[in-house]
């Protein structure tokens, strides 16, 4: 796209040797930083549409493989949310019925303070599976209609460009819209025997990568919370409708611990933050669920072996 994605790459923090390896997974906070990086460098407010019009058939990993076996785009759909935690630990998707056909949603279980930055993330995404999904019934489908969490872009001609239906923005989720008859489209990739491989090795990937379903949705919880102050063991078990050593248990068995997940989820959302230079240093403590300051200055040195301020000009730069 006319600059130098590996430098882009390298700068977000990204270790070069995942982009050749098949079975890695992208970090989630990566995904963002190097987007955000791509807008700036490039001029291109439309960037995440962009470089979701590049396709490959192996983006989505265990779980691509599994929803292209599938019988009909339906069960493809069925098997993405199924598998999500294969090729993330931070997002999850379902698939609800609607008048007419199904809506897929994609969920990116996001404090306030960061919806509007995941703009695009959320359109890159989208467009990434709507593309998936084209590939495997071989022909260029136009969902019912499409619907954005964020406000509305400037760009608006390239959505009609590159998804062809009605978008629209500001409407509490991020979905695609398909009627009963597109969900019942065969798919030209289905294979019944590789199915059962396909699925199989997802599942592996989903234990491996710790998103099985109690570390899931833990995550979930300790990130919509983290805002209103750090969220207990006991907190988060309660809403689980377990008791606390029921959730340590459980978490134990999907090879997790609770200290760990808040652990790495502050990590994740301090680089987000810390890339996003409306939101204050003050600001970022707070909403990672620190009374103190000094707590938060620590943790920012054991994450980065910097302080929050040098972070900050580091993702900024460039």
């Amino acid at each position: 796209m006319g600059f130098d994605g590996m430098q882009i790459a390298r700068d977000a923090g990204m270790e070069i040797d995942l982009l050749a390896n098949p079975e890695a997974v992208l970090p989630d906070e990566l995904t963002f930083i190097m987007l955000h990086k791509a807008v700036k460098i490039s001029g291109k407010p439309d960037f995440g549409l962009q470089a979701a019009n590049i396709f490959r058939p192996s983006a989505f990993g265990a779980m691509g493989y599994s929803m292209m076996s599938a019988p009909t785009l339906k069960d493809s759909l069925i098997r993405s949310t199924r598998y999500t935690g294969s090729v993330t630990q931070a997002s999850s998707s379902k698939l609800a019925p609607v008048a007419g056909g199904a809506q897929f949603e994609i969920i990116q279980p996001l404090p306030i303070p960061l919806v509007a930055d995941f703009e695009q993330t959320y359109e890159f995404l989208t467009l990434l599976l709507l593309n998936f999904l084209r590939w495997t019934i071989g022909f260029d489908i136009k969902p019912q209609r499409v619907e954005f969490i964020h406000k509305t872009p400037s760009y608006l001609s390239s959505h009609a460009q590159f998804f062809g239906c009605p978008v629209y923005f500001n409407t509490g989720h991020t979905t695609l819209v398909f009627s009963d008859e597109q969900l019942a489209l065969p798919l030209i990739t289905a294979d019944a025997i590789m199915a059962v491989i396909h699925d199989r090795h997802a599942e592996q990937r989903v234990t491996q990568l710790g998103s099985s379903p109690i570390t899931r949705q833990t995550r979930r919880l300790i990130t919509q919370m983290l805002s209103e102050g750090e969220p207990t063991r006991q907190k988060i078990a309660a809403l689980l409708k377990l008791n606390e050593k029921t959730l340590q248990r459980r978490l134990l068995e999907e090879s997790a611990s609770f200290n760990d997940l808040l652990d790495e989820i502050r990590c994740s959302l301090a680089e987000m933050y810390l890339a996003n230079t409306n939101i204050t240093l003050l600001e970022t403590g707070s909403l990672l669920g620190y009374s103190e300051q000094s707590s938060f200055n620590r943790a920012v040195r054991r994450w980065f072996g910097c302080s929050p301020g040098e972070m900050r000009m580091r993702l900024c730069a460039g």
